[in-house]
């Protein structure tokens, strides 16, 4: 893909921020509307994965709904032929001591196939699922209803404009973008958002998180677990096998300093003071073969839109990634707008307004919702006080007895 330089450029729908979110819904546009040119705004163009490295750590947990809606796009041949890791069991615990982790009474086990599905997700590393998109996207290019432009080229967005006709953007290097539509998909610190002026509150949690891949003497069971510690929650995400060799990535919810100490150790130690952490419910380990921290923080926009101008993804909301729902939220923002945006003619104000403020009255509730449900969880979890432990123990007991309860449980964590 080769990008182009601009002076002024009209479009249907000019789209900021390339990355899965974003690239989804340009080809959910491109797919649904025969006859409508797009503009994809990207900081780098992604590059083809070297998929004879170790799994990169920022990966998602695609769920089942997540990857229907990719199925439907065209891109999920494109991602699946690259590598991903299904996973098909999942177990969540309540830390009762070393010796009553995955105990019955304190243990919700989801497993699909005894629920009638073939698998609960897929682990996908995001450059991954990116370039996938991206791929699928190459015949519009190629069709001439979709330019690609770089930041590198562009400069930063520094200007947006609306009038009865649409909305133009400026940048640093001179060139502007005129469209019927703005979409921000540019994630949590988004431009658009900001030069809308869109109030949007950040609320920062007390709570780091630590990601450390590791190589495993035998391949990762199709299985993902959470435990609930006092000191914050531990988890196993089971990663792909590369050239024989067996990676998975251990997710680790600390205070600051404990995780910045973590930060600070050399790989052997770090795994010595992990499996102390982990209480001996690891497999077998040979190296750390990467590592990132980064802060918990949630934030949510007042409104998801503006004039002619909407956002989805980061761009609207960020959460909590206890479940792993953020990139799904996104997905689910980009399927609703674009049923919404499907068969409307762009040029008419009333007609976008009332598809905009549409997407807005179903999503932003929904994921409100969800925020609310991660804080639940997050707060619940981290009080070790004898009557919060004893109903959250309750729950446990209560869904893990209930087949209907998890039916329901498992059906709204996998989007379907």
């Amino acid at each position: 893909m080769v990008n182009e330089s601009v002076v002024m450029k009209t479009v249907d729908i000019a789209i900021i921020g390339g990355g899965m979110v974003g690239a989804a819904f340009a080809l959910a546009m491109l797919r649904a509307r025969s006859d409508t040119t797009l503009a994809l705004v990207e900081a780098h163009f992604p590059q083809a994965p070297d998929l004879s490295a170790a799994p990169d750590l920022r990966v998602s947990a695609l769920s089942a709904g997540t990857v229907l809606l990719l199925q439907k796009l065209g891109a999920w041949d494109f991602i699946e032929a690259q590598r991903v890791q299904p996973y098909q069991r999942l177990r969540v615990s309540e830390h009762l001591g070393r010796h009553h982790v995955f105990a019955k009474h304190n243990t919700v086990r989801f497993d699909a196939e005894s629920m009638g599905y073939q698998q609960l997700g897929f682990m996908v590393e995001n450059a991954v699922t990116q370039w996938g998109l991206w791929r699928a996207l190459e015949s519009f290019v190629d069709a001439g209803r979709l330019r690609l432009f770089s930041s590198e080229e562009l400069g930063a967005l520094a200007d947006i404009q609306q009038d009865g006709e649409g909305v133009t953007l400026g940048f640093e290097n001179g060139g502007d973008i005129v469209a019927k539509l703005l979409v921000g998909a540019d994630g949590g610190r988004s431009s658009v958002r900001r030069l809308l002026q869109i109030p949007a509150p950040v609320k920062p949690y007390q709570q780091t998180v630590l990601a450390v891949g590791v190589e495993l003497a035998q391949p990762a069971a199709q299985e993902t677990w959470q435990v609930f510690k006092p000191s914050g929650p531990v988890a196993l995400l089971p990663l792909m096998s590369v050239a024989g060799k067996h990676y998975a990535v251990l997710i680790c919810y600390d205070g600051s300093a404990a995780n910045r100490y973590r930060q600070s150790l050399s790989d052997a130690r770090l795994l010595d003071v992990l499996r102390s952490h982990y209480e001996g419910h690891l497999p077998d380990i040979i190296r750390v073969y990467g590592r990132a921290g980064f802060p918990l923080s949630r934030m949510h926009a007042q409104h998801y839109y503006q004039g002619k101008a909407v956002l989805i993804g980061d761009a609207a909301h960020t959460i909590n990634p206890l479940a792993g729902q953020g990139v799904n939220l996104g997905f689910q923002d980009l399927r609703a707008l674009s049923r919404r945006l499907a068969f409307i003619d762009l040029a008419d104000s009333v007609a976008v307004a009332q598809a905009l403020a549409a997407y807005q009255a179903l999503r932003k509730p929904e994921n409100a919702l969800m925020m609310h449900a991660m804080d639940a969880f997050y707060h619940g979890f981290s009080n070790d006080l004898p009557p919060l432990r004893l109903l959250r123990n309750l729950g446990l007991s209560a869904v893990g007895k209930a087949p209907w309860l998890q039916q329901q449980v498992l059906r709204h964590a996998m989007g379907l």
